[in-house]
């Protein structure tokens, strides 16, 4: 029989037993189907319903010598996967989107990995909660995806990171098994478990949904627009915000070319403009607005009109406003103290702004408009490393390499390959990651 005989007959049998676990109708080999999944290029796919469904697919793959690549709402077409020469299965998680629970009083949400950070927020919003003000490109990612891989852009100085929102999560492994890590106090238990499995991707298992801590919707949310004639003061106006203790539910910096895509064409120049978004009680909103435009005025920026603040806002929250933001595929984070240094460098090296959306996260706020990437190998590139910045790599640290050579010893969980989008950079500072 010949390989590719012998490949077709494990994926027919492997598809028959598939379908005793999840129903025939939730098992695909259909070309339609697997087109979704780009270079990925699986020979089925396979869309469970729940945490023991999930068990027993990896369960039964890994009894089939089967590959499995995990996949959300959006599918990573832009990944590079490993494509082994075995069968490969596409488990996709857009079934498992049910809120499980939701506890008013401890302010607490329990859902499946499969919801999109958009539908679970405005079920939040009927009871005037929030999980917080994260930026609207996320909103479309399902829960699952953001805690396995989360972006730096999932984080707010209000909230903090997503992950340090999540209070325990249950994974199903390789194994067969589904642990679910304990609900409680970190000092009250020891070790957090749930932290192995936060970030690691599918290494170690399937993120098959997580509690979180929410927050009630604020009294007052205040967006502020202020101008600055150059990006220094603006990140400065921003340093020293953070410094007094206010901590807006967003803090931006737009250099000019992400300025004029944001906010347009005011009838002036933006050469640069911090956003802070201010939520809370009404006074103590009022009060650190008061403050912010202080720290404004001695810096010599001034505030842009209400009006166009609020225009920004509503933007930022409507649905529509997600096709035209795609996250940035390219960023850099440092801290304040190296910021000028290293912005006159890469401005030395790069060029000024290209106008891509790129982001620069700068310990607790943002900045976009900057171009820092630049391919391997290049003058560029050799510069900003000499510059102490270097691009994120997909190699883990020899732990959990190891680590994950006994959890999946048999290679069933598929792990992707470098980006073919540019990868981001990072700085001395792990802040956002």
């Amino acid at each position: 029989m010949s390989d590719a005989s012998e490949h077709a007959r494990q994926a027919e049998a492997l598809s028959r037993q598939l379908a005793e676990i999840v129903g025939a109708a939730h098992v695909s080999g259909v070309n339609a189907d697997l087109q979704t999944f780009g270079s990925l290029e699986p020979d089925m796919v396979v869309w469970p319903a729940a945490a023991p469904e999930v068990a027993r697919i990896l369960d039964t793959c890994r009894a089939y010598d089967a590959a499995v690549g995990v996949t959300g709402a959006r599918t990573r077409r832009a990944a590079d996967w490993d494509r082994p020469a075995r069968v490969r299965v596409a488990l996709n998680t857009r079934r498992m989107t049910n809120i499980l629970d939701l506890d008013e009083s401890a302010l607490t949400v329990q859902a499946q990995c499969g919801i999109r950070l958009r539908n679970l927020e405005l079920a939040l919003q009927r009871s005037e909660l929030t999980l917080g003000f994260y930026p609207v490109q996320l909103h479309e990612s399902t829960l699952g995806g953001l805690l396995a891989e989360p972006p730096p852009t999932a984080y707010t100085p209000m909230t903090g990171r997503m992950i340090d929102s999540v209070l325990g999560v249950s994974v199903a492994r390789v194994d067969g098994s589904v642990i679910h890590t304990r609900v409680a106090p970190r000092r009250a238990t020891g070790p957090d478990l749930a932290r192995l499995y936060l970030g690691a991707g599918a290494d170690f298992g399937v993120i098959t949904g997580a509690v979180l801590r929410v927050m009630r919707a604020p009294e007052l949310v205040l967006p502020l627009l202020t101008l600055h004639r150059e990006l220094g003061t603006a990140v400065e106006s921003a340093r020293q915000l953070l410094a007094l203790g206010v901590r807006p539910a967003r803090l931006r910096v737009l250099e000019a070319n992400q300025a004029r895509r944001e906010l347009g064409e005011p009838g002036y120049a933006l050469p640069a403009v911090c956003i802070a978004v201010l939520a809370g009680p009404g006074a103590l909103v009022d009060a650190q607005g008061r403050a912010f435009s202080e720290i404004t005025a001695n810096l010599g920026g001034s505030e842009l009109p209400q009006k166009l603040a609020d225009t920004w806002w509503a933007q930022q929250r409507e649905p529509e406003r997600e096709a035209t933001m795609a996250r940035p595929a390219r960023g850099a984070a440092l801290r304040y103290s190296s910021f000028a240094a290293v912005l006159a460098q890469l401005r030395d090296k790069l060029g000024d702004a290209s106008g891509e959306d790129a982001e620069l996260w700068i310990d607790a706020m943002s900045l976009h408009g900057l171009e820092l990437w630049a391919p391997r190998g290049s003058a560029a590139a050799e510069a900003m490393d000499a510059m102490g910045l270097a691009s994120i790599g997909r190699e883990r640290p020899p732990l959990l390499q190891a680590l994950r050579e006994v959890v999946d010893n048999t290679g069933t969980m598929l792990e992707r390959g470098p980006l073919s989008e540019p990868p981001r950079i990072v700085g001395d500072a792990d802040v956002t990651r």
